[in-house]
């Protein structure tokens, strides 16, 4: 059976945004789950993977899209599958005779008002308004997910700040402390006991502290954590 050349056309409409929208709900499963790279993983790759219908269900299942905007992603899909799999589709208006009423009703909200259903080209306006909004759905939830990325490592960067800050300033204190020890005029004996008590405690203290392993590790694991994006995104996936 050979198409006509609207016919084609619709077909060529409908596949592109299809493709586009797919291609929106990779980026955001992908950063969901934490790969930075598409094209090095089986099912996100070149080749055939998982189902465009599979990912957004598991888009759902994480609470990442919402019912409504999961069934929209399904309406696109119901049409893109009758157009590329079922040849006697050949444009809106004879797809939409195969669907029920609960299909006819969803679509018909993405109409422009005092539109019919029953005209092809508005169909085909109400495919594209349908496509835009899930489209700008998607990107959204993009854009969001990569701010809350930015926010949490700006948090985890001014802890770590703190961390240290709250550390030089102890050590700092500890000398100060030290040296007022050092260089007061201790007479009595009594006093003198007490600075020399005062002395060996803080410098215990501080000993385990400098020298302590965990702390050390501690200290470095956190730096790597927190100053590395790809381990930023591994710890927030």
């Amino acid at each position: 059976m050979k198409l006509g050349k609207i016919q084609l056309e619709t077909r060529t409409f409908v596949l592109e945004r299809t493709l586009q929208t797919e291609d929106a709900i990779n980026d955001l499963l992908l950063l969901y789950l934490g790969i930075s790279d598409k094209n090095s993983t089986k099912l996100f790759g070149q080749k055939v993977g998982i189902s465009f219908k599979n990912k957004i269900d598991l888009l759902h299942d994480i609470d990442v899209i919402l019912k409504e905007e999961h069934l929209d992603l399904e309406l696109l899909m119901t049409f893109r599958n009758k157009f590329v799999h079922d040849v006697n589709s050949n444009d809106f208006l004879s797809v939409l005779k195969q669907f029920d009423n609960g299909i006819k009703n969803r679509f018909n909200k993405y109409f422009d008002k005092n539109i019919s259903i029953d005209n092809e080209e508005d169909c085909k306006i109400a495919y594209g308004n349908l496509h835009l909004k899930s489209v700008k759905v998607i990107l959204e939830k993009i854009r969001n997910k990569r701010k809350l990325y930015e926010k949490k490592a700006k948090l985890l960067k001014a802890l770590l700040y703190r961390s240290e800050l709250l550390t030089d300033s102890a050590f700092r204190f500890v000398d100060n402390l030290f040296e007022i020890l050092e260089n007061a005029d201790l007479e009595d004996d009594k006093i003198a006991e007490l600075a020399n008590i005062i002395n060996t405690e803080i410098q215990k203290y501080t000993n385990e502290l400098q020298f302590d392993e965990k702390y050390e590790k501690s200290n470095q694991i956190l730096s790597e954590l927190l100053f590395k994006d790809d381990n930023l995104k591994k710890i927030f996936k």
